[in-house]
């Protein structure tokens, strides 16, 4: 299914058996698909648009997904959101998946992700350069790598277990003063790297750390090595 223009699901599902592909050609168009009933089978693409909304009973595979100007917004009834094979997922705003007791699995490394939300069970973001992180709540697992720049937040960030962020080639600063990392955290990152956490938490610090700075801020809590 190919649709154009302002794509709007005013009132009935849509039931998608194979492949979808969404392109708004104006520049100020939006693309809202936000049936609670819908169901996409099929890998989503997005060749472009404002501002894009899918909302899906299942769950949904997206492939390329270009908004050079606006937010991406993907809701399931708590199930998973992954890219697929070779897929580039490049939002130049916000993009947030809620996922409820769903998985988010976005770890193709050509993915171009500004800022990304999630609320689900695992999350795992994977991103060609910086990504920034928004309001992410993971009762379980956070995986988070930037491949070739920094990992930074502008929301609260809070993981029920275990977190992982790499930066293979920037700094790594999550400083929101509500985060909340409930397991360990577990660094990567090359030599001369910073690394910057707060938490509001106990936080220890993982054995073998090798960092140029190193800053760890707890809030009325208790700092610990690992």
């Amino acid at each position: 299914v190919k649709l154009t223009q302002d794509e709007t699901d005013a009132t009935a599902e849509l039931t998608i058996a194979g492949t979808t592909s969404l392109t708004s050609t104006g520049a100020a168009n939006n693309l809202a698909l936000d049936h609670a009933d819908n169901s996409f089978t099929g890998a989503v693409t997005i060749v472009s648009g404002n501002d894009a909304t899918i909302v899906t009973k299942d769950a949904i595979e997206l492939a390329t997904v270009t908004l050079a100007s606006g937010d991406l917004t993907v809701t399931t009834s708590n199930d998973n959101v992954t890219d697929a094979t070779g897929a580039v997922i490049a939002v130049s705003g916000t993009a947030t998946f809620t996922d409820g007791t769903g998985t988010v699995t976005l770890d193709s490394p050509s993915n171009d992700l500004t800022t990304v939300a999630a609320t689900a069970a695992d999350a795992t973001i994977k991103d060609a350069d910086d990504i920034d992180l928004g309001d992410i709540t993971v009762t379980a697992t956070l995986a988070v790598t930037a491949l070739s720049s920094d990992i930074t937040d502008s929301g609260d960030v809070s993981v029920g277990t275990t977190s992982a962020l790499t930066a293979t080639s920037g700094d790594i600063i999550i400083n929101g003063t509500a985060n909340v990392f409930t397991g360990d955290v577990t660094f990567t990152v090359v030599a001369g790297a910073d690394v910057t956490i707060t938490d509001t938490t106990d936080f220890a610090i993982q054995s073998g750390l090798t960092v140029d700075n190193l800053t760890v801020t707890v809030d009325d809590a208790n700092i610990t090595q690992a």
